[in-house]
């Protein structure tokens, strides 16, 4: 694990940090933003980035193109910006992105999870931290409220995300290889410095009185690291935190996280309820995982065997397959 340190911020991944702010130029559009820093800088394939985006991996290659064009054509200055801030919000984008590339994978050609590409999100939001607390001093004389107090409370939310997933990353898979879900992980192997350091962070993101998604999510991801048990996990509690980043952030996938929770906390019929009412998601393995869960809590082995199959059809990471061959063979002999 990369400890905080200040010294990072005049090190090689503050170079690297530089070349994302030069791609992040906000004449390009924010989508086209994050899929241009994510392929030249971040290291991702554009397949990589298309699945993370769920978009086809043809549309991402043309969002690319385009930025690339646009910068050509409009001959925009690749110079580095007075203040970083109009670039933050895409800048954070690409950090929670290659992160959670690194979180799980969807390489099939890769390993499941990819410690070095967490690791150095780890270290390039580290580094984002200092620069703009770095901003914030400089630019005291004229008060920037989302700079307020010497540094970001997004930033530090997702650096608190971050390092909440990041502790449990080695419980992820067995020694096989295979996934290991979140309830069946070994908490005593949880990396408590990176939960502790994760807490304090995101005690002083929030006394910043600034709240955003990031934010949002990282309280989520604090309820499960802090919880010692699986059963401690307060899923009520979750499920309202889900309405509340649905309404601040609204997206698909929020909305399928929001209704496992809901059926956590209230049983799987009231989530799977949720879950068939989302649109846009008829090709995410996840969707249809969750139904299968969902339907065999409920009691429908048939139409959880199903729904298996369809989410195995959809998934990209052999490790996701395996596991769902295993969850689908587990219904079958009900």
């Amino acid at each position: 694990m990369i400890d905080d340190d200040s010294s990072l911020a005049s090190s090689e991944a503050d170079e690297r940090l530089q070349l994302m702010l030069l791609c992040c130029h906000p004449a390009i559009g924010p989508d086209a933003q994050v899929a241009l820093t994510l392929r030249l800088v971040g290291g991702l394939t554009t397949a990589e980035i298309a699945a993370a985006s769920l978009v086809p991996e043809a549309t991402l290659a043309q969002r690319i193109v385009r930025a690339k064009q646009k910068i050509k054509m409009a001959n925009i200055p690749m110079s580095m910006p007075e203040s970083i801030n109009s670039r933050l919000g895409a800048l954070c984008s690409v950090l929670y992105l290659i992160f959670n590339e690194g979180y799980l994978s969807s390489s099939e050609s890769r390993a499941a999870v990819r410690v070095d590409l967490a690791e150095e999100a780890i270290r390039l939001t580290r580094v984002t931290r200092h620069l703009v607390a770095a901003a914030a001093e400089s630019d005291a004389a004229v008060p920037d409220p989302l700079m307020a107090q010497d540094g970001n409370a997004e930033v530090e939310g997702l650096l608190a995300l971050q390092l909440f997933q990041w502790a449990r990353l080695g419980t992820r898979l067995d020694g096989r290889g295979d996934l290991v879900l979140l309830e069946d992980q070994d908490r005593t192997k949880w990396d408590r410095h990176a939960i502790a350091e994760a807490n304090n962070l995101l005690r002083t993101a929030m006394q910043r009185f600034q709240p955003g998604p990031y934010q949002l999510q990282a309280v989520i991801a604090g309820h499960h690291a802090n919880a010692r048990t699986a059963a401690d996990t307060d899923w009520p509690t979750i499920a309202g935190l889900y309405g509340q980043l649905v309404a601040v952030s609204p997206s698909p996938i929020t909305e399928l996280n929001r209704a496992v929770a809901v059926a956590m906390a209230d049983g799987p019929v009231v989530g799977l309820a949720m879950v068939d009412a989302i649109s846009g998601l008829d090709d995410y393995h996840l969707l249809h995982a969750t139904r299968g869960e969902l339907l065999f809590r409920a009691g429908d082995a048939t139409a959880a065997f199903a729904a298996f199959d369809e989410a195995r059809r959809h998934a990209r990471h052999p490790a996701e397959r395996r596991h769902l061959e295993r969850r689908r063979a587990a219904v079958s002999r009900l």
